[in-house]
Order: C-alpha cells, then structure tokens, then sequence
C-alpha cells in the first residue's frame, strides 16, 4: 500500500484565501481561511485512514470462508456476510432457451432478476438448459464486514 506524503501545509495564521461568489473575489476572513485548512487536514487523514482500514478489512476477508461473527470481549464484535446477486444480463436469449417457462422464471421490471428457481437450474449438473441459461445469467457477489463496540 502505497504511503502518502505528509502535507505541510503553511501556518494558517500567515495564509489568506479568497472568498469567491460567482464573479465576485474577495479576501477570506482568516477564521474562514483556518477552517477550511482544517478541513482539509481532516480530509487528508481521513482518505489515509479509509486506505488502512480497507487494507485491514482485506485482510480479515481473505481468513474467512463462511458467513460468522468475531467477538472479541470487551473490544468489539465483527459480522461478516456475503451477498449473492443474480441478474439476467441476456433476456432476449433466455427468453429463448427458456420459452414458455420464461415468465415464471424471470420476473421483470426495469431490471431482469432471476427467481431462485433459474438461479438452481444454471448450476444444475443435471438440468439440459444449464449451459444456456447460465450463459444468459450475471452472478455478482458482496463480502460485508460491519464492527461494532462490544459490552
């Protein structure tokens, strides 16, 4: 993971800024001047901060293989959870495969999703439209960690 430089930014009793309405500049008022600086100082730490917890989140995905919870007493409790989506990236072709079961296997609107009953068909050894209908399917899929203060 890349570093970031710490910002040496002046010291925000010496700098000015201006205040710039539509057309219109002007001088910033120095209180206005050193709370956007700590802003931006803020802002800076916090890019920096989301980089190490993301880094650290990685790292705690990549040691689960199932949906659970950490519990550290005292300290904290973790939840992770993974989150299938299945959409129909090619409606018009499964539309075709499917034929006259089409209807109560896809439920449309202005997003094509797959019932629960396509979705086991495309992953059916077994099933003869599994090639085609998986062909037809987009499966994305979402790790979720949530932490939260332990009593």
């Amino acid at each position: 993971m890349a570093k970031t430089v710490p910002l040496k930014l002046p010291d925000a009793t010496l700098v000015t800024g201006d205040d710039i309405i539509g057309r219109d500049e002007s001088p910033a008022p120095a209180a206005l001047v050193r709370a956007v600086l700590a802003a931006w100082e803020a802002k800076i730490a916090a890019d920096d901060a989301k980089k190490v917890f993301d880094a650290a989140q990685e790292a705690v995905i990549d040691q689960l293989h199932s949906p659970c919870s950490v519990v550290i007493p005292g300290v904290c409790r973790m939840n992770y959870s993974v989150r299938q989506t299945v959409k129909v990236a090619d409606p018009e072709r499964l539309a075709a495969v499917l034929g006259e079961r089409y209807g109560d296997l896809v439920v449309e609107s202005m997003s094509y999703k797959a019932e629960p009953r396509l979705v086991s068909m495309s992953t059916d050894a077994d099933e003869p439209l599994q090639p085609a209908i998986a062909a037809c399917l987009k499966v994305s899929e979402a790790e979720t960690l949530t932490f939260r203060a332990e009593k």
